[in-house]
């Protein structure tokens, strides 16, 4: 009973708010309310790619990458790499060897994080170290498809995947036929 008049009055103080819009979370909704979440839908794959990603960008999406760059909510990057590896499901790709991070293992910055809870879902080991005969997938906050292309002529792997939460640009101006 202590625990719940608590609760109550700190909620009165410090109301659980969406990370997006600021309005107050119903009971059972965290970080985001109900109409934020409208914003996390699944781009369609479309065609047999290497590179994807899981949102189109949106306000809510973009909320996302923020937090998940600050560090501040532990679990943030979890939800994130449950996003990636569903969308990863969804696009049928084969399974790979390694998640190839790519920032450094001494400097733990929030790819880092992501890149390890993901290779934490699939239950592969993330590894700073090339071989050609290996497929690698990199993971990214957003993808900038230029930024990629070049990333992945420089690694030595047999085949490099690249999946992010959001691409560069606003869903309207890709065109995912290319």
């Amino acid at each position: 009973m202590f625990q719940k008049s608590f609760s109550k009055i700190l909620n009165l103080f410090y109301p659980h708010l969406c990370l997006n819009c600021d309005s107050k979370l119903e009971k059972n909704y965290f970080y985001f309310c109900k109409n934020c979440l409208f914003d996390f839908s699944y781009i369609q794959p479309n065609k047999e790619t290497t590179s994807f990603a899981v949102f189109e960008k949106t306000t809510a999406v973009d909320t996302l990458v923020k937090e998940l760059k600050k560090q501040r909510i532990l679990s943030i990057t979890k939800i994130a790499a449950a996003f990636i590896v569903i969308q990863i499901f969804r696009l049928k790709w084969p399974s790979f060897d390694i998640v190839y991070p790519l920032s450094s293992l001494l400097r733990k910055d929030h790819l880092y994080y992501l890149s390890k809870e993901t290779s934490l879902f699939l239950k592969i080991p993330m590894k700073k170290k090339q071989n050609l005969s290996q497929k690698a997938l990199i993971v990214f906050d957003v993808l900038d498809i230029d930024k990629i292309d070049q990333i992945k002529e420089k690694l030595l792997f047999k085949k490099v995947y690249a999946i992010g939460l959001c691409f560069d640009v606003f869903f309207d101006d890709l065109d995912l036929s290319l």
